[in-house]
């Protein structure tokens, strides 16, 4: 854990303090304090594609927002894990060159973003170990809708998992392989599909699924790829 932590300790020391503003117009700028990024620590064998989600934790008001698309992707190993995918910079895939344990993955946010070293940052962080294996690039995406949904204990949501294409039409096999909270029930329907399509992620709780928040991972994957992202479950 010592090196991860050394690594992240000299990227926030580019960025001298870890606070940043975000402005949406009208009364107190938001401030945003922290970032999550999902999913949280992985373990892959070959070359899996993982689709990751930054969430940004904002205070005045507070208040948690998807903020994906605004973060600066990076790794801490770009020879072994690399955001290389210029039309997704969120797909990260080891390159299939290295193997390594507790290899960060980082969600930047730079005041600043024409002068980084001359700015302030919020920085999220996640850990991915990478065995060594082959593959290839996944010639399909997913994405979910909603992003995170709220219930209370006895009660269930329903994600909808849209399975698009990179190129020609791959079937791909849906699997749930992590994050389902003790006490509580998840399926994907159906569990097959031929892209473009979707499927449905059902979560049910009982009364005794303990409070929490729970990345819940979700894995597709074709006859020479596979891709995994996640949607968060909040029980409250």
């Amino acid at each position: 854990m010592r090196p991860f932590l050394i690594r992240v300790a000299a990227t926030l020391a580019i960025a001298s303090v870890l606070v940043a503003a975000l402005s949406c117009g009208g009364g107190p700028d938001p401030q945003l304090v922290s970032i999550t990024v999902l999913p949280s620590n992985l373990t892959l064998a070959g070359t899996p594609t993982i689709i990751y989600t930054a969430l940004g934790h904002y205070t005045q008001p507070k208040q948690i927002k998807d903020i994906t698309a605004q973060v600066l992707w990076q790794t801490d190993a770009p020879s072994i894990l690399a955001f290389s995918d210029p039309a997704h910079p969120n797909y990260l895939q080891p390159t299939g060159s290295g193997c390594g344990t507790n290899l960060g993955v980082l969600a930047v946010v730079y005041q600043n973003p024409g002068n980084p070293s001359s700015g302030t940052a919020v920085v999220g962080t996640s850990a991915v170990n990478v065995q060594c294996g082959n593959g290839s690039g996944a010639d399909f995406s997913l994405t979910a809708t909603p992003l995170q949904a709220t219930v209370a204990p006895g009660s269930g949501v329903h994600y909808t998992i849209t399975v698009g294409t990179g190129s020609g039409s791959p079937t791909v096999g849906m699997q749930i392989t992590g994050g389902v909270p003790a006490g509580a029930n998840a399926t994907l329907s159906p569990a097959s599909i031929k892209a473009p399509g979707i499927c449905t992620l059902t979560v049910t709780t009982t009364a005794g699924t303990p409070a929490g928040t729970y990345p819940i991972l979700i894995t597709g994957s074709d006859s020479s790829s596979s891709l995994t992202i996640s949607v968060i479950l909040i029980v409250n």
